[in-house]
Order: structure tokens, then sequence, then C-alpha cells
């Protein structure tokens, strides 16, 4: 409902402040997009699974988001991702533990 002069205002001023917040949260990022940021802010010159850090964070999503929006996995790509997911994962800690993130 758009503000109209019948309101009160009180009123006009919730709708204001209610798209002010819509608006801004169009400007946040995503957790994905907070997550790859913290991953090439630790700067690994590893590899993960054969990947970069990057892009083996970006499949991990991937696998992710799929199992999410769509109850879809494939239980053999899970298990060669799962155990460099745990090695990445400390590794992440690690770096942030140094103060390096």
């Amino acid at each position: 409902m758009l503000p109209n002069h019948n309101m009160s205002k009180e009123e006009i001023e919730a709708h204001i402040e209610a798209l002010k917040i819509s608006i801004g949260s169009k400007k946040n990022k995503s957790i994905g997009e907070k997550c790859r940021e913290l991953v090439l802010s630790a700067n690994l010159n590893k590899k993960y699974n054969g990947y970069g850090a990057v892009e083996f964070f970006d499949k991990c999503y991937g696998i992710r988001s799929k199992f999410v929006h769509t109850g879809g996995y494939e239980l053999e790509v899970v298990e060669a991702f799962g155990h460099h997911l745990h090695e990445f994962v400390v590794d992440i800690l690690a770096e942030y533990e140094k103060g390096f993130i």
C-alpha cells in the first residue's frame, strides 16, 4: 500500500522507513558473495580437490545450492569434496586466527 493523504504522519513515516529498508537490503551482498570475499581475503595458495581456493569454494557453493534449492545431490560428488572441504575450512579459520583476514 502506498502512502496517501488520509494517512497519519506516523503511518507515512513508517512506509518511508520500510521502503528505505527494502532498498537498502538490495545493496547487501548475498551470503555466497560475502563468503567468496572471505576466501579471496585469505589468499590461500593451495589446491583443494584440484581447484584453487576460490574455484573450490564456488564448486562447493554450487553443490550446496543445488541441494538447498532442488534437493538434488550426487553422493560421489559430495564424497569427493567432503574431505577437501574440511581442510579448506580449517585453512580459512587458521588465516582468520592469525589475523590475516
